[in-house]
């Protein structure tokens, strides 16, 4: 809006009222005043004086350090060794650490699922071992022990009493319980 208008304010006003749209420009954010095409330039031309920033810090850098190995291989020769080890890819030993981690974190989880219900049997294999040792009566052993019926997996439910979902006897509530 400020550079729409811009212009007609110089030539009404002069450039005092320019110079206050110019510094109204200043405080505004980018995205407020740019349009979707000079964002992107803008954005391209900071991402570029960024990288280059950075590759000049990088080369400073390298620099000083080939600056300062000369030093020290000049007037301490027998630190050389000790203060620039041969380099190693650091790769190795990333990825060395990635795969001691993952088998630590499969291995607790392993012991983890273990010792949970070390010795411990499913509730299912218990309410079996209930079925097979004890002689209950009948109506009693057909309610704990007919889900590991093979008749009871086969059979449709509407089709065990009289009328659709009907309950069997041993389903009933009883007066004690």
């Amino acid at each position: 809006m400020l550079r729409e208008v811009s212009g007609e304010w110089v030539k009404q006003a002069a450039k005092e009222t320019a110079d206050t749209a110019v510094r109204g420009l200043h405080f505004l954010a980018p995205w407020e005043y740019l349009n979707r095409r000079e964002c992107d330039v803008l954005r391209a031309r900071e991402r570029s004086e960024r990288s280059e920033v950075l590759a000049q810090i990088k080369a400073h850098r390298a620099a000083q350090d080939r600056e300062y190995r000369a030093y020290i291989e000049e007037h301490a020769p027998h630190l050389v060794a000790e203060m620039f080890p041969p380099a190693r890819g650091r790769l190795p030993l990333f990825v060395g650490m990635a795969i001691a981690a993952l088998l630590l974190t499969v291995g607790g989880l392993i012991m983890f699922a273990a010792s949970a219900h070390a010795g411990e049997p499913s509730p299912r294999w218990k309410a079996l071992a209930a079925c097979g040792v004890t002689k209950m009566a009948s109506a009693d052993y057909e309610r704990r022990c007919r889900a590991f019926s093979r008749t009871d997996r086969t059979v449709v439910r509407e089709y065990d009493g009289p009328g659709a979902g009907a309950p069997r006897d041993w389903e009933l509530p009883k007066v004690w319980e």
